[in-house]
């Protein structure tokens, strides 16, 4: 038993480790908001909202994003939070809690 599980953990190790490890796109957002926050009126307000330092990084593992906030006492309102998805998901990027899992049709 012990056996099978140190192989599986090897085997998903190894596995991972050929994907590419896990980046930071928060220097995009950062060039996008600059480049177009004063032409588009929801663009300045993601900027200013950024500005604040509210969002400490945006990781991408496997075309997978999620969003870290500075602190736990930070609101990310639904406007940015919208605008944030789409704007990823326009970079080919899946939100995490937007995958759907295999197992849902098993718990109906």
């Amino acid at each position: 038993m012990v056996t099978t599980t140190k192989n599986r953990i090897k085997r998903s190790f190894n596995k991972r480790s050929n994907n590419k490890a896990m980046k930071n796109i928060i220097n995009e957002l950062w060039e996008h908001t600059e480049s177009k926050k004063d032409s588009v009126k929801i663009v300045g307000k993601v900027y200013n909202w950024l500005n604040c330092d509210n969002l400490s990084s945006i990781i991408v593992d496997d075309n997978v994003f999620w969003f870290e906030l500075t602190n736990s006492y930070t609101i990310m309102p639904n406007y940015i939070y919208n605008y944030l998805k789409r704007w990823a998901n326009k970079k080919g990027y899946t939100y995490l809690y937007d995958i759907k899992s295999p197992f849902n049709k098993q718990l109906k």
